[in-house]
């Protein structure tokens, strides 16, 4: 008989229901209706053969992929409105010519081309003035978000240095905040608009018309314009459940929504109250209404233990005014989906309610690489050869992999190259991404329903890649791609990295797993060493953004950040990669060994000694973290340490098959000693991969860090009993 599968009948009810639950084809069906007994178990077919639900057996499956299921994903149902406050810019149309502006020689006030009215700045001979390149206003602003926008006409605005790293061109920009795109060539008046610019602190910041690059031509703006972006009145964040509004039956009941009230001008907290109603959207029933207090901010908790399975239902939260009982603002539901434990194992990728990511409900530890080239065939042979010789993909140890040329690859191959996943038990993740202020384009996740529909049916593929280093006026962009995703593939996960911690917070709805990519190698070296702790301040900021409701998986460095740069050495990436896991990143992935700048294919074209020499580096790293994926997995134990008498030294705490472990690293780029004192006396201390041990002084252990290096204490309790053989001498002397 075939293990793991359960004759009994709470399991047969249990599939029984499922499989009426999820009665819509998203995945292939498996072998479950062909008299066949294709896993020689003594039973054909459902309902006699329960192992047609059997998402881990292969044999049951057909190839093209998991069972069937409707399971209809949750989360917020669109993006809140904006408001804005008053335009900040003075003079913002130059009708009073150039006051309250600072301009160079390059721009001058033209009286006879505008936007509207009767003016515009004029910008013209930059290459005249090379340094002179811009029109500017220092304004004072309070902490929030913010949008630039402008009008722009331009002239032949174009390059004539054939050695400019980047094309010239015009653009709008809050210096250090935000900018607009580079536009170039020749156009007639255009409108340009960056929004949720954040700024993290009352400051004063200059509003500019730039010059990009030193261009040649002319260009003219006009109707300038910076605000505030006004918060809503209330603010509401579905923080569990925590993976698509997915309120699964074996988990946590408590549905938490993090809450806020701004009240507005002229008003105060006590004139308003919160109401937040539970609404089955089967028949829009009411099935749980709650009022309290308006609070600055707070977690508000209600229960889900009575929702239906199989049923969806949209949560309200709504700012009440005391004195009439109306509702002044309702901030847009979050859909929670109510679904059996089961159906976790039936989907390709998910999470749990300890922010674990799960490959067909089994907690993963994510280890993944970022590839780009190599091209695609139907042969598969041919396919996993590339692979092997020119990646040497096969002998790292990782579950997850993106190779981001292939957003426009044929879903015929794209086939091919998940079968091969699946044969290494590595699951894809499918590229459709921005990247810095530019939308996805053209992908076939966003342009084909067929093609969408036919790769989330194959079980190799794990989700999708979405957002690369993306600004934050694209988050309703990439909420729109995120809300089509999870429709089409809800047994999957969307995967983000992005660059500025500032604006974390806004993206917390836009992706399932919310991440940062942390390169702090880049250039040469600077006085006081690279700013490695960098990994660790993004890698909270990632939690950070969602109060640590979402998973994370920071993206490390492994290219050349510029030619004085290098590729991180072994040390240097171990120690990033466990300040990433000590903060909370629930796996790692490693940019890049693909082709692309900086990337491990630019060291040379073959494999010679220094690529051999990397990529060793890179393996024995991953071997390491895949050595150590149960301990990573396990819950976290900080009630076992008792006390740190060094704030530089940060930890994680786990505990695992009857021993401690301590993975810490030193967040000061100045070496440090620490004592940790555990819970219980200590037998043994070793220090994971370093040949060393530490004899241990009751419950207290002591050591000693560099600069942002990073240790693993694996403890084990009891009495410790010191080594009563003296050593010896070559001679067999005894040594004194």
């Amino acid at each position: 008989m075939k293990e793991g599968v359960i004759k009994s009948h709470s399991l047969f009810f249990a599939i029984v229901f499922l499989l009426v639950l999820f009665s819509n084809n998203t995945y292939a069906a498996m072998q479950c209706s062909d008299g066949v007994d294709n896993d020689s178990d003594g039973f054909v077919d459902f309902p006699d053969d329960v192992g047609c639900v059997d998402a881990n057996d292969s044999d049951e499956m057909n190839v093209a992929g998991p069972p069937t299921t409707s399971i209809k994903a949750g989360g917020l149902t669109y993006l809140a409105k904006t408001f804005l406050g008053p335009n900040l810019l003075q003079n913002a149309g130059l009708e009073d010519g150039s006051t309250s502006w600072s301009k160079s020689s390059a721009f001058s006030i033209d009286s006879t081309v505008a936007h509207s009215g009767s003016n515009s700045f004029k910008m013209q001979d930059a290459q005249v003035y090379p340094y002179a390149d811009s029109a500017s206003q220092t304004v004072a602003i309070k902490k929030g978000r913010y949008t630039i926008s402008g009008w722009i006409k331009i002239d032949n605005i174009a390059d004539t240095d054939v050695y400019a790293l980047a094309s010239p061109g015009v653009r709008l920009s809050l210096v250090g905040a935000g900018v607009t795109s580079v536009i170039q060539g020749t156009a007639d008046w255009g409108y340009f608009e960056t929004t949720d610019i954040s700024i993290s602190q009352d400051s004063t910041v200059t509003f500019k018309l730039e010059l990009y690059n030193e261009p040649n031509g002319t260009a003219w703006f006009d109707d300038l314009e910076l605000h505030q972006q006004i918060e809503n009145p209330i603010q509401a964040f579905l923080k569990y459940p925590n993976f698509r509004g997915m309120l699964f039956d074996d988990q946590s009941q408590d549905i938490i929504i993090r809450e806020s009230v701004l009240p507005p001008e002229g008003t105060a907290l006590a004139d308003f109250s919160i109401r937040n109603t539970i609404i089955d959207e089967s028949d829009q029933s009411v099935v749980a209404t709650q009022d309290i207090d308006a609070q600055t901010e707070i977690d508000v908790q209600m229960d889900g233990s009575s929702l239906e399975l199989g049923h969806t239902y949209l949560l309200h939260s709504m700012l009440v005014q005391k004195s009439d009982n109306s509702v002044l603002y309702e901030y847009p539901p979050y859909r929670i989906s109510k679904l059996s434990g089961v159906s976790r194992n039936i989907m390709k990728v998910a999470v749990d309610e300890h922010n674990r990511i799960l490959k067909n409900g089994v907690p993963t530890f994510m280890l993944g690489v970022y590839d780009s080239g190599l091209g695609y065939t139907l042969s598969k042979s041919t396919w996993e050869d590339s692979l092997i010789t020119n990646r040497r993909l096969f002998e790292l140890p990782i579950n997850f992999y993106i190779n981001y040329w292939y957003g426009i690859t044929p879903l015929d191959n794209m086939n091919v190259l998940l079968e091969i996943m699946g044969d290494h038990n590595i699951s894809y993740l499918q590229t459709g991404n921005c990247f810095s202020s530019s939308p996805p384009s053209g992908f076939f996740i966003d342009t084909d329903d067929a093609y969408l529909s036919g790769l989330a049916a194959n079980p190799s593929l794990g989700g999708y890649y979405t957002i690369d280093e993306c600004t934050a006026n694209l988050v309703p962009t990439m909420f729109s791609q995120y809300d089509r995703l999870r429709s089409f593939d809800p047994g999957s996960v969307t995967f983000s990295a992005l660059m500025s911690p500032a604006a974390m917070p806004l993206w917390k709805d836009t992706a399932d797993i919310l991440s940062m990519d942390p390169y702090p190698i880049m250039g040469a070296e600077p006085v006081g060493g690279y700013n490695i702790k960098q990994v660790a301040d993004w890698t909270k900021s990632s939690l950070e953004a969602s109060d640590y409701s979402r998973p994370t998986v920071t993206v490390t460095q492994f290219f050349k950040g510029y030619s004085t740069g290098h590729i991180p050495t072994k040390s240097e990436m171990r120690n990033m990669a466990y300040m990433a896991i000590a903060e909370g990143s629930g796996g790692v992935f490693f940019w890049s060994i693909g082709n692309g700048y900086g990337a491990l294919q630019t060291v040379c074209t073959d494999w010679c000694e220094e690529k051999i020499q990397h990529f060793t580096n890179l393996k024995e790293v991953l071997t390491e973290l895949k050595s150590l994926e149960q301990v990573f997995l396990s819950l976290d134990r900080e009630d076992l340490l008792q006390s740190n008498n060094n704030s530089n030294i940060h930890t994680k705490i786990k505990y695992i098959d009857g021993k401690g472990y301590v993975i810490a690293y030193n967040y000061a780029n100045t070496a440090q000693e620490v004592t940790f004192a555990w819970l219980n006396d200590i037998s043994a201390i070793n220090v994971y991969n370093e040949d060393r041990t530490i004899i241990p002084s009751g419950k207290n252990i002591s050591d000693s860090f560099g600069a942002y290096e990073a240790h693993i204490y694996e403890i084990s309790e009891g009495t410790y009993v010191p080594d009563t053989i003296s050593p010896s001498s070559p001679s067999g002397l005894s040594v004194q």
